[in-house]
């Protein structure tokens, strides 16, 4: 059984939840199928560099292509193991290739009716619990300290606005590629971000 994230277990652990590199866009197959760009490959060692600071004992990964090479960049950086999750993978959602414009609203109508599910196959709500229990399986083992888990856009801001108060869609489009955010647990104290407008984050909600 998982422990809650606010268990005082896990008093002290730090979780880099990151998001990708930029990947190399091919509208012929399902984004899900995406590897990254050249520059999204070049962008990973400095990325990764920037990770070392937070002391990480494993690299766990998305199984979608594009974050498996980000993390397996990070771990080969930081000479860590890197092993994959399903659980870590993106908003469950078609394939189908959409225009900026007609993917943009999409996902504001996603973020806007949470407990709904009014695109893809998967709620907003739905998809933060998942990656939470992502998180929460990480760091279950008695051998983890802290913890880096590479994600995706969409499941990273689902996640994110369980634990902070934040104006998601907001959020969602000023994540870069790629991007973290390092936390606390149980506390939830941020203490180190990149390619993330953190001026969006309003307030920690009570207890968290």
């Amino acid at each position: 059984m998982l422990l809650d994230l606010k268990s005082d277990v896990f008093s002290g652990r730090i979780v880099v939840l990151a998001r990708h590199a930029a990947p190399g866009v091919d509208t012929s197959v399902p984004t899900s199928r995406w590897g990254l760009s050249p520059e999204g490959v070049a962008s990973c060692f400095e990325f990764a560099a920037s990770l070392r600071r937070y002391l990480p004992a494993v690299v766990t990964s998305s199984t979608e292509p594009k974050a498996v090479e980000t993390a397996t960049a990070i771990a080969e950086y930081l000479r860590l193991d890197v092993s994959t999750r399903d659980g870590l993978r993106e908003h469950s959602r078609s394939g189908e290739f959409l225009s900026s414009a007609h993917f943009h609203d999409s996902i504001k109508e996603f973020f806007g009716g949470p407990n709904e599910v009014v695109y893809g196959q998967e709620s907003c709500e739905e998809l933060g619990l998942r990656i939470e229990n992502e998180v929460q399986a990480a760091l279950s083992s008695d051998s983890v300290s802290n913890a880096i888990l590479v994600t995706h856009g969409t499941a990273m801001t689902s996640f994110i606005m369980r634990h902070w108060q934040v104006d998601p869609f907001e959020l969602w489009k000023s994540l870069g590629l790629p991007a973290y955010l390092a936390f606390t647990v149980p506390t939830f104290d941020i203490v180190g971000t990149s390619g993330i407008d953190t001026t969006l984050f309003k307030k920690t909600h009570s207890g968290a």
